[in-house]
């Protein structure tokens, strides 16, 4: 267990520095298949929610144009991934990481969460999606 994203970046280097972190992160990278989740961007969001990131940290990331969460990276709506002051003190897989992995399956549903699918999918950044019959018709 890690936090999504820590306080420093001093916190973030000696957390990944740990054996068992730091093989859970390595086997991830070498998976055939990964099942991931696509977040929106808003202060409903679960990252946000979860009080992972501050107000301005969600300002920025709104203000440079994200829309979705996805692995420990930010998406625009094209599906590139923002630089955001707070890439450093993530823990995770990074976009490049997940992008070698044979199979990437997403799950993820609701109307508040369209717009981030979307970016996931306009950048190709998944093979597949899991979701309900409404967001799927949005999708189309």
């Amino acid at each position: 267990n890690a936090p999504a994203v820590v306080s420093t970046v001093d916190s973030c280097e000696m957390l990944l520095k740990e054996m068992d972190i730091k093989n859970v992160l390595e086997r991830a990278k070498h998976a055939d298949i990964a099942l991931l989740g696509i977040g929106q961007i808003s202060d409903a969001c679960t990252i946000y929610q979860s009080k992972s990131i501050s107000k301005e940290v969600l300002a920025e990331l709104i203000d440079k144009g994200a829309c979705a969460s996805f692995a420990s990276s930010f998406l625009d709506q094209s599906g590139k991934e923002i630089d955001v002051s707070i890439k450093d003190r993530m823990i995770g897989l990074e976009v490049s990481d997940i992008q070698e992995i044979p199979m990437k399956i997403a799950v993820s549903y609701g109307e508040n969460k369209i717009s981030a699918i979307k970016s996931t999918l306009s950048g190709r950044r998944i093979d597949a999606i899991v979701t309900d019959l409404d967001t799927a018709k949005e999708l189309i």
